[in-house]
């Protein structure tokens, strides 16, 4: 989350504005108590790399103030630990930053033990979905009480101009099955 203030980095455009254009004030009787405004901006990237717009807050009687705002769109994080229990499932939360409809392929290894039941799937622009993943230990996988480690790793079938990115998008999640 960014927060930009009223009087955020728009002060020295208000002060040239001044310097040129001298407005005529009135001055009252009593003067107006300063009012000071929180202007919340939240930032949801669509793509990795640089990105750029303008905030622009205005009211008749505080005037206009232009904020540029810039943020960066990083590759996906790490995730998890996600527990899932022996013979059982979990829904892993998932969504589509992207800003196009977009297949996305998941996997899990190790294979033999955790598994996805609906591996490829297309997703609508900035919509949410899950990956159900489902944990059957080997036998001979571990002793009662111990665990297994794994991964789901969620792959985004985009072209750059979508992503932002020459090399696809991953999002890992690190599973961890309870025996």
């Amino acid at each position: 989350r960014v927060q930009a203030r009223k009087a955020c980095a728009c002060v020295p455009l208000l002060r040239r504005l001044l310097r040129t254009h001298r407005p005529a004030v009135r001055a009252r009787a009593r003067p107006r108590a300063v009012v000071q405004v929180t202007v919340e901006v939240r930032f949801e990237p669509s793509k990795l790399g640089k990105l750029t717009d303008t905030l622009t807050v205005s009211h008749p009687e505080g005037g206009e103030y232009i904020c540029n705002l810039v943020g960066l769109g990083d590759e996906p994080g790490r995730h998890g630990p996600i527990a899932i229990k022996s013979g059982g499932n979990v829904s892993v939360p998932f969504k589509n930053v992207l800003a196009a409809s977009v297949e996305f392929v998941a996997s899990c290894s190790p294979a033999t033990m955790f598994t996805v039941a609906k591996p490829k799937e297309t997703i609508a622009a900035r919509k949410p979905s899950a990956f159900s993943i489902a944990f059957k230990p080997v036998e001979g996988a571990g002793a009662p009480g111990g665990e297994v480690r794994g991964q789901l790793t969620v792959v985004a079938n985009a072209p750059e101009a979508v992503t932002g990115s020459a090399t696809p998008l991953r999002w890992v999640y690190y599973l961890r099955g309870e025996l």
